[in-house]
């Protein structure tokens, strides 16, 4: 099985920040957690933009570390678990908006002493 990383990104409907922010990283994201291959989750906040995002600057956006041997299934079994309720989500919480990308890693996790130099300065 290969490992991926999931990226959902959304915003809250327009007044439900609050609902949004007491439901989704509460209840939904650990329901989806409890879906086999889904290994880990972080839920994060935006706080600033480097460069214009295009047409949408999410606000939100949840990092899942997955296993699976097709992600499509993988996300077919979440689907249907909210479907079934046993992964609950209230998507009148949330802008009609919403994104959901699979990426696989190329590399593996470098950190400031893995790195080596930039510009010939040492950042590691």
């Amino acid at each position: 099985m290969a490992r991926y990383k999931m990226i959902v990104q959304l915003d809250p409907g327009e007044g439900r920040e609050d609902a949004f922010l007491d439901f989704y990283p509460q209840t939904h994201v650990r329901d989806i957690l409890t879906v086999p291959g889904v290994l880990s989750a972080q839920f994060l906040r935006r706080v600033h933009a480097i460069s214009d995002a295009g047409p949408h600057e999410w606000a939100y956006m949840v990092i899942y570390e997955v296993e699976c041997d097709d992600p499509k299934e993988l996300q077919d079994a979440m689907v249907a678990g909210m479907k079934s309720g046993a992964i609950r989500a209230d998507f009148d919480l949330l802008k009609a908006e919403r994104r959901t990308v699979f990426y696989e890693a190329l590399t593996d996790v470098l950190s400031g002493t893995t790195a080596g130099t930039v510009g010939g300065a040492d950042v590691g």
